[in-house]
């Protein structure tokens, strides 16, 4: 705002003056707020106000912004380069570096959609169907991550064996990057790499949580994202529908994948679940430095 608003009009004279390649980046303008009439005066310095300057590059940090910038200082919509304010997506969901670590090691760490499935890996929870419905959401939203947060089933040595089959089908459906069991990140003999605490957070990370399950008899991850203000999708159990009551985003117990991805994708097109993967996408810090550093490059002749 330097170069827009009246606050050090001689520095923004001397910046001027220098010579040298300029970025301006503007938030406010002065010159078309009434708040600052005394200073709509004739002359230097206050003609910098609502005069483009030679050598100055004016970046707007909004759209509506950048048209007020044009129309205040003459200049094209493709001279001024829009630049948003930045947002640590991180930083702001309290995320430990604990639970940044998993995501790294775990591979979800960058653009979503995440949608988390919050189980123990046991055949009653019927994560095939989830690993099955990734496969046509992926389809929609290429970088998809869906990943089981629980460890194997304590009470069925046949967990094993089904971890094996999730494995596998994982593999052959192509979805070895899109799809992500925390328990194989911890080394032997290590606890299950995701406590309390971080589970909490990987609740507030979701876009989505998915209970594929063939029965509960409570359904505590309801609880727990709503809590998050996560959207749950789950299969319509008499007892999910009497904790969540409307809810969930619901599929019938007996559907196949392609109503569980229907349902996922309902979830995920909910109003507040875009925004808040735009949010993430267009104004997380990743994508505003990218933006800044092509507006220094061009400012700088490439």
């Amino acid at each position: 705002n330097v170069m827009t608003r009246p606050f050090n009009l001689p520095l923004a004279a001397a910046l001027v003056d220098l010579g040298r390649p300029l970025l301006a980046w503007t938030h406010d303008l002065a010159w078309v707020n009434d708040r600052y009439l005394p200073f709509r005066r004739p002359g230097r310095p206050f003609s910098i106000l609502h005069e483009a300057q030679p050598g100055v590059t004016y970046v707007a940090i909004s759209a509506a912004r950048q048209a007020e910038v044009c129309a205040c200082l003459g200049l094209e919509a493709g001279a001024v380069a829009v630049v948003p304010n930045g947002i640590d997506p991180a930083g702001f969901l309290g995320l430990s570096p604990q639970t940044l670590d998993l995501a790294e090691r775990g591979g979800f760490a960058g653009p979503g959609p995440l949608v988390l499935v919050p189980v123990r890996v046991t055949r009653r929870k019927r994560i095939e169907l989830a690993i099955e419905a990734a496969a046509e959401l992926r389809l929609r939203h290429p970088g998809l991550r869906l990943v089981v947060s629980g460890p194997l089933g304590a009470h069925d040595a046949g967990n094993l064996a089904y971890a094996d089959e999730l494995r596998t089908l994982t593999s052959r459906l192509g979805l070895d990057e899109s799809v992500r069991f925390l328990h194989h990140l911890a080394g032997p003999g290590d606890d299950h790499p995701v406590p309390d605490r971080v589970m909490a957070e990987l609740y507030r990370m979701a876009d989505c949580v998915l209970l594929p399950s063939e029965s509960e008899g409570f359904g505590l991850p309801l609880l727990e994202a709503a809590l998050a203000r996560a959207p749950v999708v789950c299969a319509a159990l008499p007892v999910l529908r009497e904790v969540g009551e409307d809810a969930p985003y619901t599929f019938a117990t007996a559907a196949g994948p392609g109503a569980v991805a229907t349902a996922v994708a309902a979830a995920l097109d909910g109003r507040a679940a875009r925004f808040r993967r735009r949010v993430s996408e267009q104004y997380g810090w990743r994508s505003v430095l990218l933006r800044t550093e092509a507006v220094i490059g061009a400012a700088r002749g490439g």
